[in-house]
């Protein structure tokens, strides 16, 4: 699941979703090589950073749950004031920077309860692949500096998906981890996000 994010930090993973979308279209049109490899520095720096409340410091826990209440899968992000200036919550949501695929739609609105935000993210029409258009529409609640939620419910290529991440921080970042660091379920090293 890299990159928990709309584009799923994302309901069904949408993160990993859209990064194994990314990986087959660069295989149908001659890209890059797709066999998984850590990245070492974020795979798309040109993405539009979107400020966003600053989450604090130390290591943070992202929980994928379905609609359903089926657990998906946890990734870790050791997150810092760095880390927050290029990949915030915002952009963790819209997995623009993560997945390299662009947003059109960026927009996120404060609301009495926390945001409402909604996002439109594609790599267009490919061949043998149809429209991949990813639409998501969703809420942020609780306080985004140490523990919240994000309801989404993402459309693409015709199926909605509909599910909650669960964020929240778990104390400082592990010996061996550093800022930026994303790391996946079983403890593997996926991405730094602030590495050159």
């Amino acid at each position: 699941m890299v990159g928990l994010c709309s584009a799923a930090l994302s309901a069904d993973s949408d993160y990993s979703k859209a990064l194994q979308q990314k990986k087959q279209i660069e295989q149908m049109t001659g890209g890059k090589d797709a066999a998984p490899e850590p990245v070492q520095g974020p795979p798309a720096s040109n993405a539009l950073h979107l400020d966003a409340p600053m989450r604090k410091a130390g290591w943070w826990e992202f929980a994928a749950v379905t609609q359903s209440g089926t657990a998906i899968g946890k990734q870790n992000l050791c997150i810092g004031e760095a880390s927050e200036k290029v990949y915030s919550a915002f952009d963790q949501i819209t997995g623009e920077a993560m997945t390299g695929i662009p947003c059109t739609k960026r927009d996120f609105q404060q609301t009495a309860d926390g945001w409402a935000f909604e996002t439109t993210c594609s790599q267009g029409n490919l061949p043998g692949m149809g429209d991949l258009t990813m639409n998501a529409k969703g809420t942020i609640t609780g306080d985004i500096a140490t523990q919240y939620e994000v309801h989404q419910t993402v459309t693409s290529a015709g199926t909605t998906t509909a599910g909650t991440i669960q964020a929240a921080l778990k104390g400082p970042c592990p010996e061996g981890r550093k800022e930026g660091d994303l790391v996946d379920e079983s403890g593997d090293f996926l991405v730094n996000m602030i590495a050159p």
